[in-house]
């Protein structure tokens, strides 16, 4: 069954990303899967996967929202101090990454 092998890979994974397109807040297996990560607690986020994309793309509760840029996302990846999602906003809370910020929708 796929959704045990997704749940599995999800598990295995430091940090789980949802790349959007303009159908993916749509999709029933995305919602799924940012579900599992939820479950799981995977720290998350969202990248907007086209120029002229939108953050109204974005699924519920997948996380944060970036636009697509290659130094956001090495700075996204190498953040290692994460701690839980906030109780009364259920976002996930980081540590600077440097000086230079992320472009955030």
């Amino acid at each position: 069954e796929w959704e045990a092998k997704a749940r599995a890979a999800i598990n295995r994974a430091d940090v789980f990303i949802v790349m959007l397109g303009s159908k993916t807040r749509s999709a029933a297996g995305v919602r799924k899967e940012v579900k599992m990560a939820n479950e799981l607690g995977k720290r998350k986020f969202q990248i907007i996967g086209y120029r002229d994309g939108s953050e109204d793309w974005a699924v519920p509760d997948g996380g944060r929202t970036y636009r697509w840029d290659w130094d956001n996302l090495r700075k996204l990846l190498a953040q290692k101090r994460w701690r839980t999602p906030s109780p009364s906003t259920k976002a996930w809370t980081k540590a600077p990454i440097s000086t230079r910020p992320l472009v955030t929708c």
